[in-house]
């Protein structure tokens, strides 16, 4: 590609990270955008390799419309109260993804998806990772959970499926949750710049990407991704690397000690 890569407020906590993630990659090609070029322009000044500014206001369809002038990849980072930013790109043929989970379940989605078909627009949903995300496997270990991990940056997610053939969780676990947005909204956008998603339209990952190779990208980050299948998983999910076995057991010393 030989056009910008636009990350819509760029200079927010996981918008920076993103931008200094594909900068590196993508030298004079990544821009950051947002209601305030002041903080813009600084934060493209601190990231360096080329990284430029322009104003954009998510709410504003004329300033999107000018925004997008030379783009070719969007990631949106900001809250969108009606989506000019995702129907725009759907209307251009523009690749387009973004971190905050709620576009993708939008009434009209239908609509986009169709605009983003006759356009040729790839839209790839679910970057983002919601924040505070905690998962258990028994509810009398909450409160031990929560404890042991208050005050700490460590994050948890498991994904577990079944079917005829068993069953097998999918654990991720990491420090800064902001780091590990970041890194899947980077991979995201590397994969719709390099050309590894073709598909037209609005799909999520896991339709257009290869899940190996995107998990030893994300590992690389700093993320540890653990495989099990049937009923072996460990839920690490605390800075000493202790088990749920190991928090049932204290959650019980503690119970009988109190």
């Amino acid at each position: 590609m030989t056009g910008k890569l636009l990350v819509a407020g760029g200079y927010g906590v996981v918008g920076r990270r993103i931008a200094s993630l594909l900068a590196a990659h993508y030298p004079g090609r990544v821009v950051i955008g947002g209601r305030r070029p002041d903080a813009a322009q600084a934060a493209a000044l601190a990231i360096g390799f080329g990284t430029q500014f322009r104003h954009i206001d998510v709410n504003r369809r004329d300033s999107v419309i000018a925004a997008l002038d030379g783009v070719e990849v969007v990631v949106s980072c900001v809250d969108q109260l009606e989506p000019h930013l995702l129907r725009a790109c759907a209307q251009n043929g523009l690749a387009y993804t973004d971190i905050t989970p709620q576009l993708a379940f939008r009434s009209d989605i239908e609509d986009v998806d169709a605009q983003a078909r006759q356009s040729g627009a790839r839209i790839l949903m679910g970057a983002g990772i919601a924040p505070r995300i905690m998962r258990k496997r028994d509810g009398g270990l909450m409160a031990s959970l929560k404890r042991l991990s208050s005050g700490t940056d460590v994050f948890g997610i498991i994904v577990t499926a079944g079917g005829t053939a068993g069953s097998a969780s999918l654990e991720v676990t990491g420090r800064h949750q902001a780091d590990a947005r970041a890194s899947n909204a980077a991979e995201f956008c590397r994969a719709l710049w390099d050309g590894c998603v073709q598909r037209a339209g609005v799909s999520f990952a896991e339709q257009v990407i290869d899940p190996q190779a995107f998990f030893d990208a994300i590992g690389r980050s700093g993320l540890r991704t653990q495989l099990v299948e049937g009923d072996d998983t460990t839920y690490p999910f605390d800075d000493a690397g202790r088990s749920i076995d190991d928090l049932q057991r204290e959650e019980q010393h503690h119970v009988a000690n109190s």
